[in-house]
């Protein structure tokens, strides 16, 4: 396939399991005409088998590429450098497109080939309180920072699309943030210092499996919060600064576990939702020092 119309690029480390079901759920969705190829990174784990993401595949052209372990915004960059396609989409290997996901991501960009375009991620584990809070603050802040669709400041790497010629321009990701924390922020911010609008598109639904414990929870936001720090050393050093959400943002975060659900549970989605400031806040202020 000289030229696909898409190519989805895919970081990966040590799971192979969760990495063919969304090769297989690729496969599974709808096509754009040209076709889709699959750019799979392994970014330092263990081979890969490809035979037998072929099989799992159903005639998708796939390609694996190797790289000693450098995080995933390096990997995701050497995928695309890689990719053929004219439009990138970015996944990851925990996450399960559905099948309308190219589809809604496609349409998008035909209308506006010059955006970028930030779909939704929802959580295959609804059942699993952890899970259930981080999903309550991504749609959170898809609330806050894309309530105009046509106008948005959040996006996150694992629903992700845009033209390859614009992701080449803009110099791709900082490879410089070492893991998944915050290196979409800061992309979605040098985009728009670009001059590209960045849009919101929610039938772009990917299914996340990602399961939580209270520890990897709170792990997860720590490393969110010293990302967030390396985000304002980017901002800084393109002449911006330090700003700070309205006590409006914080209430409304934490009011959000009663939009869904109600007693007890929601009671524990909030104090989790507390919880998971807290953590940022101190990974923000370690990564300071």
């Amino acid at each position: 396939m000289s030229e696909p119309a898409v190519s989805v690029v895919i970081p990966t480390r040590d799971r192979a399991e969760q990495l063919a079901r969304c090769v297989g759920a690729i496969a599974a969705a709808a096509r754009p005409a040209g076709g889709v190829e699959v750019v799979v990174v392994n970014d330092g784990g263990a081979p890969l088998e490809g035979a037998a993401l072929a099989a799992v595949g159903d005639g998708l052209a796939i390609r694996v590429l190797d790289q000693p372990g450098g995080g995933p915004a390096g990997a995701r960059n050497r995928g695309a450098a890689a990719a053929a396609g004219r439009v990138l989409a970015f996944t990851d290997d925990d996450c399960e497109p559905a099948l309308g996901w190219l589809a809604a991501l496609g349409q998008r960009l035909d209308r506006d080939p010059d955006v970028v375009v930030a779909g939704r991620a929802a959580s295959l584990h609804p059942d699993n309180d952890w899970a259930a809070a981080s999903q309550l603050l991504t749609d959170h802040l898809h609330r806050w920072y894309n309530r105009d669709p046509e106008h948005g400041s959040f996006a996150t790497s694992n629903n992700l699309a845009l033209r390859a010629e614009t992701f080449h321009a803009l110099g791709g990701f900082d490879a410089s943030f070492p893991s998944a924390a915050a290196e979409d922020r800061e992309f979605a911010e040098r985009a728009l210092r670009a001059g590209h609008r960045l849009v919101y598109e929610p039938n772009a639904i990917v299914g996340h499996g990602h399961r939580l414990t209270g520890r990897s929870f709170l792990r997860q936001h720590y490393g969110y919060g010293r990302g967030a720090r390396r985000v304002l050393r980017a901002r800084r050093r393109a002449g911006g600064g330090m700003f700070f959400e309205p006590p409006g943002f914080y209430m409304q975060m934490l009011r959000s576990p009663w939009r869904e659900y109600a007693g007890a549970r929601a009671a524990r989605l909030t104090l989790m939702l507390a919880g998971s400031q807290a953590a940022h806040t101190a990974g923000f202020v370690r990564e300071g020092l």
